[in-house]
């Protein structure tokens, strides 16, 4: 019994290592391809709205603050002097293109869930739907945030 049983804890082992393994070398692929990407998407960002980049950055991304459910992303944010701008980095990197989201930085707000954790309310230029997005944060981000986003919510 504890032969079968040594064995069984070998396989999901073997298993378990697999997957990480595979989700590792995921992201190390999809990670060369933005580095691939960005220049083009920010140049493409630039002609598209007659402004420069002034500052980016990325954020672990979610629709709430279960981060453990496997659906948060990696959240692409570039700004401009009146204009913030959002993609999956994800998405993109691992399918070569994806949605960019146009919103004016008056459009935009965010608001403090939790001690990690903040709300960006956007609405997209392009379609003028509003969304919500639930990022994971450090007191650097809170700060740049802030910088950005003009008329935060309390």
């Amino acid at each position: 019994m504890a032969g079968i049983l040594f064995i069984l804890k070998v396989i999901f082992i073997i298993i378990a290592l697999c997957s990480v393994t595979a989700i590792l070398v995921r992201a190390t692929r999809n990670k060369k391809k933005w580095k691939a990407m960005e220049p083009e998407i920010m140049k493409d960002i630039q002609e598209a709205i007659g402004q420069e980049i002034v500052h980016t950055m990325t954020l672990n991304a979610g629709e709430t603050t279960d981060f453990t459910n496997g659906k948060g992303f990696l959240l692409w944010i570039a700004f401009t002097a009146d204009y913030i701008v959002f993609t999956n980095k994800d998405f993109m990197a691992h399918n070569g293109n994806g949605e960019l989201y146009y919103s004016r930085r008056t459009a935009t707000s965010m608001k403090r869930l939790k001690k990690k954790f903040m709300e960006l309310e956007f609405t997209n230029e392009k379609s003028a739907e509003k969304s919500k997005l639930t990022v994971f944060v450090s007191p650097s981000d809170i700060e740049i945030l802030g910088a950005f986003i003009p008329n935060k919510k309390a």
